[in-house]
């Protein structure tokens, strides 16, 4: 079975088509190297669900996950930042763009 690993970075206030060809790049990139990749854009919720029910949500796949994968510039994204302390609080393997 595949290592499963969550996809990490700013979404928020993106264009929505840069978000999504980023995030399907990195996915694409990652399976490819051997990895299962959890992309938090595929979390099943409508656009128009709350902040807080996508983080939720997200925040439940990543958990499922092995490890997370930053992608650059997360640091200035406040759910990017919440995941980051997630996965080092379940000492999760961290790889960084």
């Amino acid at each position: 079975m595949k290592n499963k690993i969550y996809i990490s970075g700013p979404i928020t206030g993106l264009p929505q088509k840069e978000v999504e060809q980023i995030f399907s790049r990195i996915a694409d990139n990652l399976n490819s190297s051997g990895w299962e990749a959890v992309n938090p854009l595929n979390n099943g919720l409508p656009a128009e669900a709350s902040y807080n029910e996508h983080m939720l949500r997200d925040l439940d796949m990543l958990a499922e996950c092995r490890a997370i994968f930053m992608l650059k510039g997360w640091e200035r994204s406040k759910g990017a930042r919440i995941e980051f302390a997630e996965a080092v609080a379940r000492k999760m393997t961290i790889m960084f763009e």
